[in-house]
Parts: structure tokens; sequence; C-alpha cells
């Protein structure tokens, strides 16, 4: 194993945490009800999350299409967390 893979496959690693805590975050404020209006932060954050998850993914396989693939879905998570950054609501726990 290169260390190349090894930091993809860290960086996953470090992605699929943020994705797990962030929906673990989300649940636990919706069954204390407590919701505002705007873009919740926890969003972003799982869209970063996921977009290091993907990054990861794409370092750490060795195939040429998995790793196009990946870096797309990250590209793809990585617009999505700048415009809900960039659109005009409150960005809030």
């Amino acid at each position: 194993m290169n260390t190349l893979n090894l930091f993809g496959s860290a960086l996953w690693v470090v992605g699929l945490a943020i994705i797990i805590t962030s929906l673990g975050w989300r649940l636990w404020k919706f069954r204390v009800g407590k919701s505002k209006l705007g873009v919740p932060l926890i969003t972003i954050i799982r869209d970063e999350g996921a977009l290091l998850f993907c990054l990861g993914v794409s370092l750490a396989v060795g195939q040429l299409w998995v790793t196009v693939l990946f870096a797309i879905l990250a590209s793809a998570f990585a617009i999505i967390a700048i415009i809900d950054l960039r659109s005009g609501s409150r960005v809030h726990l």
C-alpha cells in the first residue's frame, strides 16, 4: 500500500465519520423539536463529509473509472456546499 492509498483510505473514513455524526445530530434535533428556518449548518457539514468521502475513495481505489466517478461526485458535493453557503439564507446549527 502506497502513501496515496493510505491517505485516501484515511480521508474516506474521516468523511464517513462526519456524515454519520451529522445524521445523528439532525436526528437528535428532530427529536428535541429544535428547528429553524434557513440552511442548517449541519447540512453543509454533511456535504463536506461526502466530499471527503468521495475524494478518499477516488484516491484509494486504483481503477480509473472509479476514480473519475468519485471525483465527479466530489465536485458535485463541493458545488452544493458552495451554493448553500452563498445562498441568502441564514446558516445555523
